[in-house]
């Protein structure tokens, strides 16, 4: 049995794998642990409409909302000191398309329990 309140913010942690091209030609693997809120359909219809007509991308403005934070498992490489999740720091973060896109998949595989793809 699901037991819900509907009222609630409901909030998961997904796995965000990510391939970042190197100098080799070739790709970097790493992954972090992102929370997200559950958007309702309603909410991210809307947000898609208005990135749209506003021609910023959709995937960006939906996670700019989903994406609430993020493990210490997402740290600085020069350091080695887990990054503070901020606003600007999701901005600076969401502004690279391999680790947008690795988030925005990451987020929709799991409130589709993969069996759904974003919209492109």
């Amino acid at each position: 049995m699901l037991k819900l309140r509907i009222a609630d913010r409901l909030e998961f942690t997904a796995r965000v794998s990510v391939e970042m091209p190197n100098e080799r030609g070739g790709f970097d693997r790493a992954s972090f642990t992102a929370r997200f809120e559950m958007l309702p359909d309603t909410e991210i219809d809307a947000i898609r409409r208005s990135a749209q007509e506003a021609g910023e991308n959709e995937d960006k403005a939906l996670m700019r909302r989903a994406l609430i934070g993020w493990e210490n498992d997402l740290q600085d490489a020069e350091t080695g000191e887990p990054i503070a999740f901020s606003d600007d720091n999701r901005d600076l973060l969401l502004a690279l398309l391999p680790v947008r896109n690795a988030v925005a998949h990451a987020y929709f595989a799991s409130i589709s329990n993969g069996m759904i793809r974003r919209k492109n």
